[in-house]
């Protein structure tokens, strides 16, 4: 069977053979389409559901953000605790207290200075009087050596009394040793009686003059 077809406007006669090859051609052509519209269709699909998760991941990745964002901010504020703790470890270091028991290789009872300082001195000293302070300072000195309480550059008054407590010691020594032994005084002897009456002149002439040097301090 022939077919007669059109080519550029001129009628040709196809053979059976060759109008069954472009029918086909043509109904491949068709299935081909249809193929071509399928894939078109799923890939229409598969291009909606990318970029819905294009959305999502957006979404997520915004969210994620925020989260970084936030944990920074705990990490800074947690640096931030960590340094005032340090710098409060350093400073209760520089500020701790030492224990000390015993005495020094001086003879000084440090546990009991160390007791003492904490208790009158490791508090605010806006409420204690000058002559409070003061009196807790001269017992401390005064245990430790009350030697140098006598000394002028503290006061002169406790220099005068230690020169005073030396002249009543030497002059009762002198009295007592002359009382009971028979020597000569002041080179010569004397019997009892006058022995005892120069004696009593001494102590009395000691007292006055320890009296004059009290006066004198107290001036």
């Amino acid at each position: 069977m022939n077919l007669t077809t059109f080519k550029l406007g001129i009628p040709v006669t196809l053979t059976g053979d060759q109008a069954a090859e472009i029918e086909s051609e043509i109904t491949q052509l068709h299935e081909r389409n249809a193929e071509l519209d399928n894939e078109s269709g799923s890939l229409l699909v598969a291009y909606n559901q990318a970029m819905s998760r294009v959305k999502e991941l957006e979404k997520e990745n915004k969210g994620l953000s925020i989260r970084i964002d936030a944990q920074r901010e705990t990490i800074r504020k947690y640096q931030k605790e960590v340094e005032q703790l340090r710098a409060r470890e350093r400073e209760l270091k520089q500020n701790q207290l030492p224990i000390e028991n015993g005495k020094n290789r001086y003879g000084l009872d440090v546990s009991y200075f160390r007791n003492a300082i904490n208790r009158e001195l490791n508090g605010p000293l806006a409420n204690h009087k000058p002559d409070e302070l003061a009196r807790v300072l001269a017992r401390l000195s005064r245990t430790a050596d009350d030697s140098v309480m006598y000394e002028p550059e503290f006061s002169s008054k406790f220099a005068l009394e230690h020169w005073i407590e030396a002249i009543e010691v030497f002059t009762d020594s002198f009295i007592e040793a002359n009382y009971k032994h028979e020597t000569p005084l002041l080179g010569r002897k004397y019997n009892d009686k006058m022995r005892g009456a120069l004696l009593n002149a001494l102590k009395k002439s000691s007292e006055k003059t320890c009296e004059k040097l009290r006066k004198g301090g107290e001036s």
